[in-house]
């Protein structure tokens, strides 16, 4: 982790979630993150660099809220000011033996009334 613009605000055994900070024109180095969540505290504008050269500008407002697919970058800020977004890295859940069952795919009849 690049220490003085990635800080651990939580973390347990189903996300990490970090405050990103990134001062004007700050550049960061080619590092990877795990399928994320971020949110944008400040006007942010940046540019990703992918591993194969290819590259996005990003831009965002205070409250955007974007899902990111599990990726690799080289983050850039391109703006004046600074920015701050948290990211929620979701992990893979490890299911515990008495964890509740999921039931969300399976269907399920009413239960009668009785009266």
């Amino acid at each position: 982790m690049i220490l003085g613009i990635y800080k651990v605000e939580f973390e347990n055994e189903r996300v990490r979630v970090l405050r990103i900070k990134y001062g004007p024109c700050e550049k960061s180095m080619m590092h990877s993150h795990p399928e994320s969540i971020a949110i944008f505290l400040t006007d942010a504008h940046g540019k990703f660099t992918y591993p194969d050269g290819r590259t996005e500008d990003i831009n965002a407002n205070p409250g955007t809220v974007q899902h990111m697919d599990a990726h690799t970058h080289l983050p850039e800020s391109l703006s004046k000011t600074p920015f701050e977004v948290i990211a929620v890295e979701l992990k893979r859940c490890v299911r515990r033996s008495n964890a509740p069952e999921d039931h969300s795919s399976k269907s399920v009849e009413p239960r009668s009334r009785e009266r």
